[in-house]
């Protein structure tokens, strides 16, 4: 895969001579995965499954700087060209049982996870192994009140992995006064999550209101340092704590007979603890941060006819704290439109961002370094598609929805 990145900036202060300063890439992202389920009816109308997943990504992000007075006459730059190879394995074992008991429903299960991961930084011939081995808990109880609603509890234990390039310490120059670095030590994070739910179901009516509580640990997040003579160091660090409660509120149903909606919205509180592991004396920034956030998603989908489907959409992304700041709220949408030539293949074209409102706002307030920075990335991107569902159709492939650019 080849993409391409381009940084046009204008100083005003000091003056200083234009340059152009470029990054290409050249990423080869391989997966490769094996799995296998089993699944038995039990008595009491119970059911076993459990399975095995075998997953290893091999990815390959080959970076070539180019440095001039302008693009035309741009020329390597040895400083910021570098290869960084990324290898993870992950072995999986899980297995859940789910029986009711009148008007309950149990539902336990445990997944395994035995964890190998390579990082070879190439030109800096810095060599990082890790292995590590998690287990997954996770119960949910739902009780049924009437036909249509229900009540649910549930826990669970859940992993977010740091994407790959997020382990890549070599440093990248945006500009003489910004620059960037992953970091190979970073550790996952862990998510332990409670939560209490309504739910109301009735034919294409869907509503659903969830109380939780989440406690983070090894939260990846960005820190700033200072090098000296103004410039900046952006690189990746592990939190030692957040902790986030709210109230999730998700509607689905239909407006018309051809129009269909769905929307949730998501108001919650959220704490970060930027002390320990050496954090607080990185940052200078020490004890907790709070803030109440909103966050949501809406689309609207219409049946123009029995083979064309129109959809259009609208993410925002809720204020998010760092140990010495915090990045606005954002916002992003999306369209998409769908032809079906039989009940087994279909023509999809979607679009993000066509509005350019994606933009990334960051402030950096700390006693002693102050720091804004707007970004607007080029999020703007059409993808054409053919779908070919093998097999007799379905509900659910009739039904399937839009899947979008990240």
């Amino acid at each position: 895969m080849f993409t391409a990145h381009t940084l046009q900036q204008t100083f005003i202060l000091p003056v200083a001579p234009s340059f152009f300063n470029g990054l290409r890439s050249d990423n080869n992202l391989t997966l490769t995965e094996a799995k296998a389920d089993y699944t038995r009816p039990m008595p009491e109308e119970s059911k076993l499954k459990a399975g095995y997943d075998l997953r290893i990504d091999q990815n390959s992000y080959d970076y070539i700087g180019l440095r001039g007075m302008n693009a035309a006459d741009a020329a390597p730059d040895p400083t910021q060209t570098n290869l960084f190879l990324y290898k993870q394995t992950i072995n999986a074992a899980y297995v859940t049982y789910e029986r009711p008991f009148g008007e309950w429903t149990v539902l336990g299960g445990i997944r395994l996870e035995e964890v190998q991961l390579d990082l070879d930084q190439v030109t800096t011939n810095l060599i990082h192994d890790t292995s590590y081995f998690q287990a997954y808990p996770s119960l949910h109880l739902a009780y049924k009140l009437t036909g249509e609603t229900q009540l649910t509890l549930g826990y669970s234990k859940r992993v977010q992995r740091p994407n790959p390039q997020d382990f890549n310490p070599f440093r990248v120059e945006g500009n003489p006064l910004q620059f960037s670095a992953g970091n190979p030590n970073l550790q996952p994070q862990l998510t332990n999550s409670f939560e209490a739910g309504y739910q109301y179901k009735a034919g294409e009516t869907f509503y659903l209101a969830t109380l939780y509580y989440r406690h983070n640990e090894h939260g990846v997040t960005d820190v700033f340092t200072d090098l000296g003579n103004e410039a900046l160091l952006d690189t990746k660090e592990n939190l030692a704590s957040s902790q986030a409660a709210g109230l999730e509120l998700v509607a689905n149903g239909r407006l018309a007979k051809t129009l269909t909606y769905s929307a949730s919205i998501n108001i919650f509180w959220d704490e970060i603890d930027a002390a320990g592991q050496g954090l607080s004396q990185l940052v200078n920034v020490a004890g907790r941060r709070q803030a109440s956030l909103v966050g949501g998603r809406a689309t609207l989908n219409w049946q123009a006819g029995a083979k064309d489907t129109f959809q259009v959409g609208a993410q925002s992304y809720a204020k998010s704290l760092t140990p010495q700041g915090y990045i606005s709220p954002t916002q992003i949408t999306f369209l998409g439109y769908r032809h079906k030539f039989s009940d087994s293949l279909s023509a999809v074209v979607t679009a993000q961002d066509l509005s350019h409102t994606l933009r990334l706002h960051i402030v950096t307030a700390t006693p002693n370094l102050r720091d804004v920075s707007t970004n607007r990335p080029d999020g703007q991107a059409i993808f054409v598609g053919l779908a070919w569902n093998f097999g007799a159709p379905n509900k659910r492939s009739r039904d399937q929805g839009f899947d979008f650019g990240a």
